[in-house]
């Protein structure tokens, strides 16, 4: 029974996996084709680059685990080993501080764009791109300590599967869940407040004012589906796993955290590429820059069979008519 429960998990981890690393390196191309002339998708590359390190965690730790169990008998190892071949540890801890930290970063821009809209137009693409590197600093000095504190512990022996919840230490474990909570309800306070100014100002806006007020509304109500997903299927069963952490089954109820947090991930990428029009069409774009590739070397194809074609027969009825067409270089 546990065999087959092993095995369904493993299962999941990978189409999870699977699904999020394809549809945040979808989203992340977009975002980037964006990106070069549109600021306000600057802090998406980050979150984009963070959903899919993540995900790409949960393919990667699917791929370890059904090989443990294929080659090996299960006995513990030694927590150096994980922390040699692990590398899906990592990423979850790396990708969860990026994308949460970015989240946080497109809220506060979303403040500023509704608030301080002269501020925000001022703001370089430069200045913003610097700013964008404070996530990818913090989840390195995430893993960094991680391995820091780890590689000090002797004698500890784990699962082969290299379970997070026991290569991580309960005090970093605690600490790090909390970073996330605290980061994820932070942006629904500063959510809260841009709603709350826009309603009150709605009215008092002179007509440039409110013609830009309207147009970052939009844009800011297409990133709040964002936040209530991420809120929705990852800080919030987040929250309720630390505060059942001592419970007997918490173990079961944070495997199911996991696989919600996971299933967000590619649900997120899915449903900003719908539901952002630039995104759609820039989507639109690849698929007919794809399209009309594939017809041009198809039909190349078909010019370079019929001129071979037509070469040949050339070559039957006149071959010295034939080699005077070929390119033949010329002496300098």
């Amino acid at each position: 029974m546990n065999d087959e429960r092993d095995t369904l998990m493993n299962s999941l981890y990978l189409i999870i996996g699977l699904a999020s690393t394809l549809a945040n390196g979808l989203l992340l191309l977009l975002v980037w084709r964006k990106h070069r002339v549109k600021k306000k998708y600057i802090f998406l590359t980050g979150f984009a680059v963070g959903a899919l390190i993540e995900g790409f965690g949960y393919f990667t730790a699917a791929v370890r685990r059904f090989y443990f169990d294929t080659f090996f008998d299960g006995h513990l190892v030694d927590l150096s080993k994980c922390l040699a071949t692990g590398i899906h540890m990592l990423m979850f801890l790396a990708g969860d501080t990026i994308s949460t930290s970015s989240l946080l970063l497109i809220s506060l821009e979303r403040l500023l764009a509704v608030k301080w809209t002269k501020l925000y137009q001022r703001l370089s693409v430069r200045v913003m791109n610097c700013i964008l590197l404070v996530p990818f600093v913090w989840g390195f000095s995430d893993v960094l300590t991680f391995l820091l504190i780890s590689i000090q512990l002797h004698g500890v022996v784990v699962n082969p599967h290299c379970f997070v919840t026991e290569c991580f230490t309960r005090t970093f474990y605690i600490i790090h869940n909390s970073m996330s909570i605290v980061l994820g309800y932070s942006v629904v306070i500063i959510y809260a407040i841009i709603f709350l100014w826009l309603r009150i100002h709605k009215t008092q806006s002179s007509t440039i004012r409110a013609i830009q007020l309207r147009r970052e509304t939009k844009i800011t109500k297409r990133i709040f589906l964002l936040i209530v997903m991420t809120i929705f299927f990852h800080i919030f069963p987040q929250t309720l796993s630390l505060a059942f952490m001592n419970s007997a089954n918490w173990l079961k109820f944070d495997k199911v955290c996991w696989g919600t947090k996971g299933f967000n991930l590619s649900l997120n990428a899915a449903m900003l590429i719908v539901v952002h029009p630039g995104l759609k069409a820039e989507l639109c774009r690849v698929m007919n820059d794809v399209r009309r590739c594939s017809i041009v070397k198809f039909c190349s194809c078909q010019k370079r069979n019929s001129s071979d074609q037509h070469s040949s027969n050339n070559f039957i009825n006149d071959p010295n008519k034939s080699l005077s067409n070929k390119c033949i270089p010329r002496s300098s």
